[in-house]
């Protein structure tokens, strides 16, 4: 249990570190529920995919952008990305538990408090929403998404241990998978007439029991799997060099 006492030391150092990230965090939480509940009709009507997308960064990635600058994922030197801070704490006698722990405690503070608001503050903002979900729907839908931010997330964590990577290579990586979601976020649309966030409303309203076993399950295959990523990460980069 000791490297959890220091995973929470670290967490709690650079969590102090990082106040201005909690206005940051609130801006976010402010825009994103007022655009969700703004054109929540709009895409109930159309399934536009655009607020799909919208969806899908906010519940994915989003959280990390209201990092300061030194906690963030940065380039080292020509071929080497990571996060210095890591690097340089994985020179000193920290258990490596306590490293990898600390990483994805810190993300997991960025992204559920900014979610949850996010979805609390939509389902009361938007009365059309509250018609389509009651109450055990929609916590049931908030946990699906929940699960996904925790899903998706953890790969930002997994990362900050650093990787030899070039500008090509990464845009290379980038702009299909940007452009794959793009594509069938579209097919998944034409062919059941229903969009991503349709379809977790649905789930959570017919499946509530299928979609709380299966969003506890993806949590935890993913954590494990970038948490080996990541020691995988840290066994191949010299933090010397």
């Amino acid at each position: 249990m000791d490297h959890w006492k220091q995973a929470f030391w670290l967490v709690k150092f650079e969590l102090k570190k990082s106040i201005t990230a909690i206005g940051l965090l609130l801006l976010m939480a402010i825009s994103a529920s007022y655009f969700f509940s703004e054109f929540y009709v709009f895409y109930r009507d159309t399934g536009i995919i655009f607020y799909e997308l919208a969806f899908l960064m906010v519940f994915g990635i989003a959280a990390i952008w209201a990092k300061p600058k030194e906690f963030q994922y940065q380039k080292i030197n020509d071929e080497t990305w990571g996060l210095p801070l890591f690097m340089t704490l994985s020179q000193l006698p920290i258990k490596r538990e306590a490293l990898i722990n600390s990483r994805f405690l810190i993300y997991y503070f960025y992204s559920i408090p900014l979610h949850l608001l996010i979805l609390i503050s939509v389902y009361t903002l938007t009365p059309a929403l509250r018609e389509s979900m009651d109450i055990p729907s929609f916590l049931v839908f908030s946990l699906i998404w929940l699960s996904f931010g925790v899903s998706v997330g953890s790969i930002f964590p997994a990362v900050d241990a650093g990787d030899y990577i070039t500008l090509l290579k990464s845009t290379i990586q980038t702009i299909p998978l940007f452009f794959g979601i793009v594509v069938a976020l579209v097919l998944i649309q034409m062919g059941t007439e229903n969009g991503i966030v349709a379809w977790t409303m649905i789930a959570a309203t017919e499946w509530p029991f299928q979609s709380i076993v299966g969003s506890v399950l993806i949590v935890r295959l993913s954590t494990v799997f970038w948490k080996r990523k990541m020691k995988q990460k840290i066994q191949k980069v010299d933090y010397f060099s």
